[in-house]
């Protein structure tokens, strides 16, 4: 038999789903106008400090500034949403504008990307990241790596630099892998 639920009972349940929707949930719009609740994406931490070995294998350093910074790559300079100063970002990152500083995901177009993450958004409920804010340093000297992500980390608008790491080529361990070809 099917119990039934008295009014009450369904304002205390209607109250709860909107009170935790509403505490993991934020808006953005979609394509077609409407607003979409979307659960927030993890952002990592910053570490107070990086240290590099001097023998590591580095090619390429990683900047990834916060989102909501519109932050873009403009010929040799960066523009940014209002309100966002670059003086500092510019003062670390002016030496690499001699072509070995550019965007990770370049295989797309910054409008085509934009696209894609409120796409991606509305149909997963998932805050994305903003692909367009991740840029790419060629960097092969550690302690300059090394400074170059210390001094980023610690400007507000920038979420993260990280070395990227170097894959390396896999050693077959004990036992040894069978050839299964015929």
């Amino acid at each position: 038999m099917l119990r039934s639920f008295r009014p009450v009972q369904y304002m205390i349940i209607l109250t709860i789903f909107v009170l935790t929707s509403s505490l993991f949930a934020a808006t953005t719009p979609v394509p077609n106008n409407d607003i979409v609740s979307l659960k927030q994406r993890a952002v990592p931490q910053k570490t107070a400090y990086t240290t590099i070995s001097r023998d590591a294998d580095i090619r390429r350093v990683v900047v990834k500034f916060e989102e909501g910074t519109e932050i873009r790559l403009r010929g040799k300079s960066f523009a940014a949403a209002a309100g966002v100063s670059l003086d500092d970002v510019e003062r670390i990152l002016g030496p690499y504008f001699d072509g070995r500083l550019e965007r990770v995901f370049k295989s797309r177009s910054e409008s085509e990307l934009g696209r894609m993450k409120t796409a991606l958004e509305a149909n997963s409920r998932y805050q994305l990241a903003d692909l367009n804010l991740y840029y790419s340093l060629s960097i092969t000297d550690p302690a300059e790596a090394e400074q170059v992500i210390n001094r980023l980390n610690e400007l507000d608008i920038v979420e993260l630099a990280f070395v990227k790491p170097v894959p390396e080529e896999a050693d077959d361990i004990d036992p040894p892998t069978p050839d299964f070809e015929p």
